[in-house]
């Protein structure tokens, strides 16, 4: 099931959006990063029409860098190629906002060996889309890039006017400090982890995937929930150290395991996807570690020797 995912870097042509464009005229949107949902391939095209020539064709599950829509269509970049795909075969990830603390290179690869291709300035906007050792793989105006962790706090900005003294009290500042913290908060309902970990956009992809099977029209703290579950199972040394190996593991969940294709096939919400997000990168689980089990809370709260911990949206959940 793991593959190795290749990310492209790609430069967009410089456009200047009017906000009464038309249809024709490719939507003001933050660059981000979408994965191609097609059976076979997704023919990429040279305008956003059916009827345009094919420039080239992106496997299924492929990641590219989207730069925005046009009416049915997104303009996208992949493997060097920038052009047109139908908006019916792709899905955006959901990012987390953060921004940069100082100037910071952006580059190619999650190392200080990897090839400088750009700055980030001290306070501009950096999207977060998962976690590799030191650094986040992010997208940057138009560029998907990693940016060292020590120079990205999530949350806005602070204003030019205040401080630095003053800006550690921002929503952001407060943020970070629970982060820090290991211990579990009742009234806010949030363990925080300070390293989460490394996982990949395909990780966290088959983790929203998974979540959102359970339950479709879930509450977002039911979402962020049950990806605790999956969380606290991968980190606990009682289950399969990895993401892809919890979810389909025997017996487990029950659309992985009954039907992997049409699992495989599954389109999570962006709801599922941010729970994940929240949960895999930020470390912002609502459950502490030991709670690595649900059900319906319609089927009752007893469940053998497992201990009862709490009822979150429709399920029960347990230690």
């Amino acid at each position: 099931m793991k593959r190795l995912l290749s990310f492209f870097l790609a430069a967009a042509a410089a456009a200047a959006l009017a906000m009464t464009a038309s249809l024709t005229a490719l939507a003001a949107e933050q660059c981000g990063l979408g994965k191609v949902t097609a059976d076979g391939t997704l023919n990429m095209r040279s305008s956003a029409s059916m009827d345009a020539s094919v420039i080239t064709r992106i496997p299924s599950d492929e990641l590219v860098v989207v730069h925005g829509s046009r009416g049915s269509f997104y303009e996208v970049s992949y493997d060097g190629h920038t052009g047109y795909v139908s908006d019916d075969y792709l899905i955006k990830f959901q990012p987390m906002e953060a921004y940069a603390t100082d100037n910071v290179n952006m580059r190619s690869g999650p190392s200080t060996d990897s090839e400088r291709i750009g700055v980030v300035s001290e306070d501009d906007l950096i999207y977060v889309y998962s976690s590799s050792g030191d650094f986040y793989l992010c997208v940057v105006g138009d560029a998907l890039c990693y940016v060292h962790k020590d120079y990205v706090k999530m949350g806005s900005a602070p204003s030019k006017t205040e401080s630095k003294d003053s800006s550690s009290s921002s929503s952001a500042g407060k943020a970070e400090e629970a982060a820090g913290s290991s211990s579990y908060d009742a009234e806010s309902t949030a363990y925080f982890v300070d390293d989460p970990g490394t996982y990949t956009a395909e990780e966290l992809y088959v983790a929203a995937q998974v979540i959102y099977s359970e339950g479709k029209h879930q509450t977002d703290e039911s979402y962020q929930a049950m990806a605790s579950v999956v969380f606290n199972r991968v980190r606990s040394g009682r289950f399969p150290d990895s993401v892809i190996e919890v979810v389909y593991q025997k017996n487990q969940f029950s659309h992985p395991s009954s039907n992997p294709e049409s699992f495989a096939e599954l389109v999570p919400s962006e709801a599922a996807l941010e729970a994940v997000t929240k949960v895999f990168i930020l470390g912002e689980s609502t459950l502490p570690p030991s709670v690595m089990f649900f059900k319906s809370a319609s089927s009752g709260r007893e469940w053998g020797s497992r201990v009862y911990y709490a009822t979150i949206g429709g399920n029960n959940y347990y230690e």
